[in-house]
């Protein structure tokens, strides 16, 4: 597997926990292991998260009732990348 994308996954699954989405970081391991046999197909069920109410797209990572600034900047640079990435034919 790419490096890249294997460190993006890991990087969103664990800002994911850090704002409480734990069953959203659980999606995003499995997409690790995905990609481990099946890299076209993981990057198809990536881009199939993202639009739509309710998506990847719409988290907001939040602890008690409060925005986490910088860890949200992180996460939506990272969702900006693996759009990217994923998207590519690389």
């Amino acid at each position: 597997m790419p490096n890249r994308l294997d460190a993006l996954l890991m990087e969103i699954a664990d800002l994911l926990r850090v704002g409480g989405h734990e069953r959203w970081a659980v999606t995003f391991d499995r997409f690790r292991a995905q990609a481990l046999a099946d890299m076209v197909g993981a990057k198809v069920d990536i881009l199939g998260v993202y639009g739509a109410a309710g998506s990847f797209n719409d988290i907001v990572l939040h602890r008690e009732g409060h925005a986490l600034l910088e860890e949200n900047e992180r996460l939506n640079a990272a969702r900006e990348e693996l759009w990217r990435l994923c998207r590519s034919s690389s």
